[in-house]
Order: C-alpha cells, then sequence, then structure tokens
C-alpha cells in the first residue's frame, strides 16, 4: 500500500513539474 501510493506521489510530482515548466 505504502509502495502504490509513494509511485502516484511520484507520478503526480511530475505532472505537475511538468506544468511548471510549461508555464514558464
Amino acid at each position: 500500500l505504502l509502495k502504490e501510493l509513494w509511485t502516484k506521489m511520484k507520478g503526480a510530482g511530475k505532472a505537475v513539474l511538468g506544468k511548471i515548466k510549461g508555464l514558464l
């Protein structure tokens, strides 16, 4: 369960970073 949550968090983090880079 913890591993699954960590993977989801990492995926969300990458998506957020991609959006921020797109705005910049």
